[in-house]
């Protein structure tokens, strides 16, 4: 079950599959927990990319650019060109100011699907270039999406984005 997972995940990881392990960390919403769960994943099973994928991801959620970029880097090594750790690797170049790298890098990983598109709309805005943003958010409901169709002079589009997104009271 779930709860076994969960409690094997936090006591005897080493007796999990990598599969058992990245679910459990899909269990909690604590993210120090999950990085735990994910660096014994990593440390067992170094040959899935996956494990440092996700190290990076909670490291990024936690504002640690430098050692997400890291753990990205690492994960490339083990599956390079896959799109996923692409995507995740443009991340970081954005975040550290490099817009072009990481639209090239975007446009080399589509086929990690919305994700990708989302993150060139938050290119497009920093561009000002707010269609295109518009575009590359689709029909998500967040506040970038409206902001831009703010930008784009569509308020009602952007109010109506707004009254659907679980962002609404916080916007």
């Amino acid at each position: 079950t779930d709860e076994q997972i969960l409690a094997l995940a936090r006591t005897t990881p080493d007796s999990l599959s990598v599969e058992e392990i990245l679910y459990a960390g899909t269990l909690t919403t604590d993210m120090n927990e999950k990085l735990t769960f994910y660096k014994s994943a990593e440390r067992m099973y170094p040959g899935d990319w996956r494990t440092s994928n996700n190290v990076g991801c909670i490291y990024l959620q936690q504002n640690k650019l430098s050692d997400a970029k890291a753990q990205f880097d690492k994960a490339a090594k083990v599956s390079a060109n896959n799109p996923v750790i692409m995507n995740n690797q443009a991340i970081c170049m954005r975040w550290s100011g490099d817009r072009k790298a990481a639209r090239e890098m975007l446009n080399k990983s589509t086929a990690a699907g919305s994700d990708v598109s989302y993150n060139l709309g938050l290119i497009n805005i920093q561009d000002g270039k707010y269609s295109d943003a518009v575009s590359n958010f689709g029909s998500t409901a967040t506040f970038n999406a409206a902001l831009a169709k703010v930008l784009s002079g569509d308020l009602d589009g952007a109010a109506s984005t707004l009254d659907k997104s679980t962002e609404k009271e916080d916007a």
